[in-house]
């Protein structure tokens, strides 16, 4: 009962935080928008950092009271690492993998790809394909056989894959030709 009525409490407070945060972050938009056209600050740069603060602003409200309820049974921290099973082999797996994966989509966001689709597209299924691949081959170093349950990871990259490919192979790569009928 003390529980529930917890949980009831604790989502009317994430409830009030976020209309909080979000009329706090309407009249900073405003403000930011104000002071972006009269300083040589871009919009699109003032726009992008206040969705970014809202985003986690909107997490923080909704997340944070669950977690202070029972931070030992918090589920996002209890969650099963994939790579904790292939410590014996591997001491460091649990950091080094997903860290390397990481590094490896920082880098491929960092990368200009002069807006083609293509190559964007390939660098999401590339970055989602990377987990993957490296807990297959673990698999398959530390037992000598394929688990295909891993493989059911993979679903993400399908969409980014999928259109990777039709827009290479098909070369719809310039979205503007095939919109307007063949005109540029």
């Amino acid at each position: 009962m003390w529980r529930s009525l917890f949980l009831a409490i604790a989502a009317a407070i994430a409830a009030a935080v976020s209309t909080a945060v979000a009329a706090a972050v309407t009249a900073a938009v405003s403000a930011a928008i104000a002071a972006a056209t009269t300083a040589a600050v871009s919009t699109a740069a003032v726009a992008t950092t206040i969705a970014a603060a809202v985003a986690a602003a909107a997490f923080v409200a909704v997340t944070v009271p669950y977690w202070l309820y029972d931070p030992g049974a918090f589920t996002p921290l209890q969650t099963n690492n994939p790579f904790a099973h292939f410590r014996s082999m591997l001491p460091l797996s649990t950091i080094l993998v997903p860290g390397a994966c990481g590094l490896v989509a920082l880098g491929l966001s960092l990368k200009r790809n002069g807006g083609d689709q293509f190559v964007l597209l390939r660098d999401c299924a590339v970055v989602l394909a990377l987990p993957v691949v490296c807990i297959t081959l673990l698999e398959i170093i530390a037992n000598g056989a394929i688990n295909y349950y891993w493989l059911s990871y993979a679903e993400g990259l399908l969409f980014f894959g999928v259109l990777a490919w039709w827009i290479h192979f098909t070369g719809a790569s310039e979205p503007q030709t095939r919109i307007n009928g063949g005109q540029s």
